[in-house]
């Protein structure tokens, strides 16, 4: 499982442009990077392709007082919401896109243009059956070491970027992985090339 977490923008206006799709305020935007300035959307669409489940996540908070309520209540990922890459879809042009969004009551659309957005609750991601959807999808066994989820990424990065730069970096990433411990290598590749928290769930 990736996670790709997100700060959210707190609107608290009626003047804030989606107000009118939320009955009460506040309501949260998660912001996408724009395609022009970065391939990670496409990068983490590629991850979920092969059958990995992969979620952007964002609070429904913003203030410290808040956070330290929800996390010493346990409820961090209550108060969050998890959107899959696939249910965004591939971006088709430059401009600024986000997600805006509420768990309570939980609604979540797609902007600029108002589309409404499936979202996952925690309590169907963080089950094994998120990771067994996951694997019907994939094409081909799935590969369970730490090993080969780091050539994973590795290889779909390498794809997306063909500049020369960017293959050097692949290489330099290899070649630290040669005299990290191959859990740690898995991790470190996720943050650096995908800036994601790679998840391990147990069976």
């Amino acid at each position: 499982m990736y996670l790709q977490f997100k700060r959210a923008a707190r609107m608290i206006r009626r003047s804030a442009g989606e107000a009118a799709l939320f009955e009460n305020l506040p309501f949260f935007r998660m912001y996408l990077h724009r395609r022009d300035q970065s391939d990670q959307h496409q990068l983490l669409l590629d991850l979920e392709s092969k059958g990995n489940v992969v979620a952007y996540a964002a609070p429904s908070f913003s203030e410290g007082d808040e956070l330290n309520e929800a996390y010493s209540a346990d409820l961090v990922a209550t108060r969050s919401i998890f959107v899959r890459p696939t249910a965004i879809g591939p971006l088709s042009d430059d401009r600024q896109h986000w997600i805006a969004f509420q768990t309570t009551p939980a609604a979540a659309f797609l902007c600029s243009q108002p589309k409404a957005v499936e979202f996952l609750l925690p309590e169907a991601l963080f089950q094994p059956q998120a990771a067994d959807e996951a694997m019907r999808r994939r094409q081909g066994p799935r590969p369970m070491s730490y090993a080969a989820v780091a050539e994973e990424l590795l290889d779909i990065y390498q794809h997306r970027r063909s500049r020369e730069g960017d293959q050097q970096r692949v290489e330099r990433v290899r070649r630290v992985g040669e005299r990290r411990d191959v859990r740690d290598f898995a991790q470190l590749v996720a943050r650096t090339l995908f800036q994601s928290e790679l998840l391990v769930i147990p069976a």
